[in-house]
């Protein structure tokens, strides 16, 4: 059962990575180009693109998903067996927010403010690739049991936390923008009071995601020094 788990979460972080920079490639194409309004390729030219791309890979031997997951890999044959699953889920939830991140000033939620910026600028764009990468880089350590794994998620939270609290005085501004922005390319109008209750649920999702990370951080192992000597 866990060799199919571990082949299934290798294969996602493949695509995934694989994606992110396909979909970032297609944006910087379509601006330098200025097709499709700038915007690049459509999204599902970028997901088959994306699935070729792992496929090949694949073939290649190429896979940062199995380097990701090498040393859990080995442990989950180890006797007692240990416990594996908080390091793989948030390892994998932090590679994905991070990810996100990285591509999200591209995107139509990219009015959601960064220490108070909600235009999309050039600091902004270097702001939320930083972040991301910061999240990605601790994401991969919490996979790899690395040292210091949890101390660089800490500080990503942190920033993130520190963002967040910059960005309150014109949040709500920035969840009008983003709805109607989204539903204006979905073709479809704003159902009543929806922008109200999304600026009303804001604050809980994002404090329940914290504390679902920092208890997730919490059960998270790292390798003892001695593994490393």
């Amino acid at each position: 059962m866990r060799r199919y788990v571990f082949s299934l979460l290798k294969l996602y972080l493949d695509f995934i990575i694989v994606y992110t920079f396909v979909g970032l490639v297609s944006f910087f194409l379509g601006q330098a180009w200025n097709y499709a309004a700038g915007m690049g390729m459509p999204w599902f030219v970028e997901v088959l693109f994306s699935i070729g791309l792992v496929g090949l890979a694949r073939v290649l031997g190429l896979s940062a998903g199995q380097w990701l997951l090498a040393p859990a890999r080995r442990m989950a044959d180890c006797e007692p067996r240990p416990r594996l699953w908080p390091n793989l889920v948030l390892g994998t939830f932090l590679i994905l927010e991070g990810l996100k991140q990285m591509v999200r000033w591209t995107a139509l939620d990219g009015v959601m403010p960064v220490f108070g910026l909600v235009e999309t600028t050039p600091l902004k764009a270097a702001l939320l690739l930083a972040m991301g990468a910061l999240y990605v880089v601790a994401g991969a350590m919490i996979l790899r049991f690395s040292l210091r794994a949890k101390l660089t998620t800490l500080v990503a939270l942190a920033i993130s936390t520190a963002s967040i609290i910059a960005s309150w005085p014109v949040l709500n501004e920035a969840i009008a923008l983003a709805q109607t922005a989204r539903r204006a390319a979905q073709g479809m109008p704003l159902r009543e009071g929806e922008i109200e209750t999304m600026q009303a649920m804001f604050p809980w999702i994002t404090v329940g995601g914290l504390a679902l990370i920092l208890v997730l951080l919490w059960f998270s192992r790292e390798r003892e020094r001695a593994a490393w000597q």
